[in-house]
């Protein structure tokens, strides 16, 4: 996503902090001039639903590139 959109931070859940996947892509990031921000975990607020819901919008607003 950051090839397409050239944002400065990603935000991701502090639960993938370790996994090595993610750690590649903060690498990744901040070769790049952007950085990964991990929030702490909550079992009340799912990143999932707000992808989802982010995505409607976008595509609503004709911006989301498939």
């Amino acid at each position: 996503m950051y090839k397409v959109y050239h944002f400065d931070v990603q935000f991701s859940g502090s639960d993938y902090e370790h996994d090595a996947y993610w750690i590649a892509q903060k690498e990744f990031l901040e070769e790049h001039g952007s950085t990964m921000v991990f929030f702490p975990y909550t079992q009340s607020t799912s990143s999932t639903k707000l992808k989802k819901a982010i995505n409607a919008k976008i595509k609503e607003y004709g911006l989301y590139e498939e």
